[in-house]
């Protein structure tokens, strides 16, 4: 069955809970305390949502899901790139861009990559970026396959309870 993305709104908070909470749970045992990932819950993960789609000064992307029939198995969040040394060129941010664990391997990760490219183009983007927490080797290589590269740029996490940096990869659209 053919995956279609579609604009999220507020009545797709709890799709986006479930799989950024499943997501999570499934892809950063090891990179992120056990006891952080099994206190998230969707419930909470709703309600966060929500709200940061509903306060302007909270929210950072647009949102998207990837559906196959019924079932929402993706979560894009893109917009504007966020970061100081990139202002001025023009650049898209992958800000979020998570799979129901069921579905991984299955192109939805690929096709919701693909659709932020065609969304960045169209707002005479010419290059997207992303953050992808160091150590995970999973997100690295599924990024380095869609044509991104590290460019060197690291920060800290910043999260209350984990440990860690974030690296920055980009790629010419």
């Amino acid at each position: 069955m053919t995956i279609t993305i579609r604009s999220a709104g507020l009545d797709d908070a709890e799709a986006i809970a479930k799989i950024r909470v499943l997501s999570w749970q499934a892809g950063y045992p090891g990179l992120v305390p056990q006891a952080v990932l099994d206190a998230m819950s969707v419930a909470n993960n709703t309600e966060r949502t929500r709200k940061r789609m509903l306060d302007p000064a909270l929210r950072r992307a647009d949102d998207w899901l990837a559906w196959r029939g019924d079932d929402a198995l993706g979560w894009l969040g893109a917009g504007r790139c966020r970061d100081d040394d990139l202002q001025d060129e023009g650049v898209g941010e992958v800000v979020a861009l998570y799979a129901l664990p069921s579905a991984w391997g299955q192109g939805v990760g690929h096709a919701l990559i693909l659709f932020a490219d065609d969304v960045f183009r169209s707002q005479g983007y010419g290059k997207s970026a992303v953050w992808v927490m160091q150590g995970n080797t999973r997100a690295e290589q599924f990024y380095q396959r869609q044509g991104f590269q590290f460019d060197g740029a690291r920060r800290p996490l910043g999260m209350k309870d984990v440990p860690g940096h974030l690296r920055r990869l980009t790629k010419a659209l």
